[in-house]
């Protein structure tokens, strides 16, 4: 049975003989294009390391961030409360959870398709208690007298106001959504900016059946074995439900 070996960033990695394991390796590989984690100098180059590529990934976060933490502090008591805690906390997180990925992924401490479970379990760990703060938050966990007061802001004379309803009308009309538009347009052009830079690359985000072909075939001339006219000879032992699971990946 024929072997072919795939190169990455111009290293060898690993060995496969069917179709089947090949194309399973492609989430952890470098295919799938929301983990590649040797891109800072993969896709932008070395001479500009990779700042662009993550000054475009951080600024969702940051807008998101920052629209979120004003329309908070217009709450009343106007100023910073508790809600703003659990903000910067989850803001954090997400940069811990970046820098996780390159720290681990550089020093070798997981590698290869360990690595891309590591990460996906890092993920489950960081979103699933992100998204319950924030389930909780809107049930009403900080809702409580001292969350209420505006103690952080304002210390001693921290008050609960009792009328809130003029103020919270009053924003609807004018604050509130004009934070949220702004906050919806910088996202979608961030989108935009994005998908220019890297419209390349919106061509493999999905691969045809012809193109995963197509690859095969240029991978094993490259390591100067025969090319493959049909995906049905490929190997002796490529058994009919492996190219099933193929034609469905």
């Amino acid at each position: 049975m024929s072997t072919m070996s795939i190169r990455l960033c111009g290293r060898r990695y690993f060995e496969y003989t069917s179709w089947t394991p090949y194309f399973e390796s492609q989430s952890w590989s470098g295919a799938i294009y929301t983990y590649r984690p040797w891109k800072t100098r993969y896709i932008t180059g070395e001479r500009d390391r990779g700042v662009l590529l993550l000054s475009l990934a951080m600024l969702p976060i940051w807008i998101g961030m920052t629209g979120g933490f004003i329309i908070i502090w217009y709450t009343l008591p106007n100023g910073f409360n508790c809600r703003h805690i659990w903000l910067i906390g989850i803001f954090f997180a997400w940069h811990v959870s970046a820098f996780l990925t390159w720290i681990t992924y550089t020093t070798g401490f997981t590698t290869g398709k360990y690595h891309w479970h590591f990460v996906l379990v890092k993920d489950a760990v960081i979103a699933i208690p992100s998204i319950l703060i924030i389930f909780l938050s809107s049930c009403g966990l900080f809702n409580s007298c001292f969350c209420w007061s505006g103690y952080y802001s304002y210390g001693s004379r921290a008050h609960v106001p009792l009328n809130s309803e003029p103020f919270y009308k009053h924003n609807d009309r004018t604050i509130y959504p004009t934070i949220v538009a702004i906050c919806i347009f910088l996202q979608c052009l961030v989108f935009v900016v994005i998908a220019v830079v890297w419209r390349k690359g919106l061509g493999i985000m999905r691969w045809s059946e012809k193109a995963r072909h197509e690859e095969w075939e240029t991978a094993r001339r490259e390591n100067g074995e025969s090319a493959v006219s049909s995906p049905e000879v490929v190997d002796e032992e490529l058994l009919p439900i492996e190219m099933v699971r193929l034609r469905t990946w």
